[in-house]
């Protein structure tokens, strides 16, 4: 312990003597001592205050305070000053007191610097993360971004160390200010990026261009694009040094292009013919003539195929033939038909089934349908064969050799009686009235829960499936029994409304 004691400094230490002197040198605070038989120099560094006779220094020298003050142990005011207590030892040669190395102990060894600098501190050049992933603390890539040191796409290659060290994007942005929506910018050009660096159809001397600053809104639209498409297109915002709208407009009219296949319009792959698509397409949306020439107009300036070119003045260019034909006030409908409409099924008529044979039933013509709007052809050498057109139902489709046999009274087919089970009156009431049993003339089985046309004794019968097994002939299967229209109430007034039998 150093004490001060009437202009002296005394030692006073706890083991058999209890106090040593010490000598002031000089007027500047060097005093000499005696310890163990070796003679120390003691210096007193008072950053520039004068000793006072009485022992104490400064302003404290006032308040009859004395003692002396340790970096990083005293306390006040003066505690923030900035002072040095050092010892060197003469006895051995060891030199000076060393700069920064604390205080020294009778022992002779340095207490021990805790001071470490961050892993990864210093660690190369921001602008050589392109190798790999970058790895290290946290926090020091925290503070690479922060500061902005490297181009956007290294930046880029940061966020997924630090997802992946669990900083969500939230605190990433609470802690440098990068908003959430440029990181998820930055994360998506950034894959545009390492495409076009990899793309060998892409000059690496245009690669420069998105380099600078904001470079990552020119690429984001171009993460929906194919690798093949990147090249040409970042090429063409580059030489053409689109802004980010313009870019992003150029990039979704080449998606649009591939998608509905402009080159069916006379639009090649290049990216200006694919804007001029896009104007084209604009151009025929518009009700307006101004707004149509305009749209030709912006889809003429970046067209670069002839057949483009064509195809855009043809929209605000009138055929000679049209310009010279005469006005006329006569008007033509045009109407459009639904599938609904076209859906029919042509199917050969018997005329009745109590005058009908097997042989009849075999030799019915079949019936070819084609084209847009189904038109049927007729194989038949009978001038006077009927026909019917059905609803284009998928039962009658399936069918290989549909037919159709009329009948006069619904009510006195007992099949059908059976199969309505119309039991009162008033059922069998509903069944009165002409109908067409609808039959497939080549079934693929016979099962027990259809209704079968079979001959016996040379008439035609409807029997059930059980009883069409152990007949000898089975002329065809019947599919359902449509009925006409009700004249009066609803009855039957919809063509869903039939009696399967």
């Amino acid at each position: 312990m150093i004490e001060h004691m009437g202009g002296r400094l005394h030692c006073c230490s706890q083991q058999a003597r209890p106090f040593t002197r010490l000598s002031p040198k000089n007027h500047h605070g060097a005093f000499s001592m005696n310890a163990g038989g070796r003679r120390l120099s003691l210096d007193i560094a008072c950053s520039g205050r004068r000793f006072s006779s009485e022992g104490n220094y400064g302003r404290d020298a006032q308040k009859g305070e004395s003692k002396i003050i340790i970096p990083g142990r005293g306390s006040g005011q003066d505690s923030q000053r900035s002072q040095k207590l050092s010892t060197s030892e003469q006895g051995k040669g060891s030199g000076g007191p060393g700069v920064g190395s604390g205080l020294v102990g009778i022992e002779g060894r340095p207490t021990g610097n805790t001071f470490r600098p961050p892993p990864g501190f210093m660690d190369g050049d921001p602008s050589e993360l392109g190798g790999g992933p970058p790895s290290g603390d946290p926090m020091v890539l925290m503070n690479r971004v922060k500061a902005g040191t490297g181009h956007w796409h290294e930046l880029a290659k940061l966020l997924p160390a630090l997802n992946a060290a669990g900083y969500d994007g939230l605190f990433i942005e609470q802690e440098t200010g990068v908003t959430r929506a440029t990181q998820t910018t930055w994360t998506g050009s950034m894959q545009v990026y390492e495409s076009l660096r990899r793309a060998s159809t892409f000059p690496n001397e245009k690669l420069s261009h998105f380099d600078q600053e904001g470079a990552e809104e020119l690429l984001y639209e171009m993460r929906n694009l194919g690798v093949s498409l990147r090249p040409t297109t970042a090429e063409y915002i580059a030489d053409n040094n689109l802004d980010p709208y313009e870019a992003t407009v150029l990039s979704r009219a080449v998606k649009e292009h591939e998608r509905r296949r402009g080159q069916k319009e006379g639009f090649s792959d290049a990216p200006g013919d694919c804007l001029a698509f896009k104007y084209y397409r604009d151009a025929l949306e518009c009700r307006q003539e101004g707004a149509m020439a305009a749209a030709v107009k912006k889809g003429l300036q970046v067209a670069v195929t002839p057949d483009a070119t064509k195809t855009l003045r043809r929209l605000i260019e009138a055929p000679e033939e049209d310009a010279a034909a005469p006005a006329t006030a006569a008007m033509l409908q045009i109407l459009r038909l639904t599938r609904e409409e076209m859906g029919f099924k042509t199917v050969p008529l018997v005329s009745s089934l109590d005058s009908a044979s097997a042989a009849d039933l075999q030799a019915l013509p079949e019936v070819r349908q084609s084209g847009s709007f189904s038109a049927f052809t007729l194989a038949s050498t009978n001038p006077n064969q009927q026909w019917v057109g059905l609803p284009a139902w998928n039962i009658l489709l399936l069918a290989r050799k549909p037919f159709a046999i009329s009948v006069h009274e619904c009510s006195a087919v007992p099949a059908v009686v059976r199969a309505a089970k119309a039991t009162t009156a008033d059922d069998k009431a509903k069944l009165a009235g002409p109908g067409l049993l609808v039959c497939d003339s080549q079934p693929e089985e016979i099962a027990a829960q259809h209704f079968y046309v079979v001959e016996t004794e040379g008439a035609l019968r409807i029997v059930e499936g059980e009883q069409a097994k152990q007949a000898a002939s089975v002329c065809a299967q019947i599919l359902f029994l449509c009925r006409p229209p009700s004249a009066v109430g609803s009855i039957a007034s919809q063509t869903s409304q039939l009696l399967s039998v």
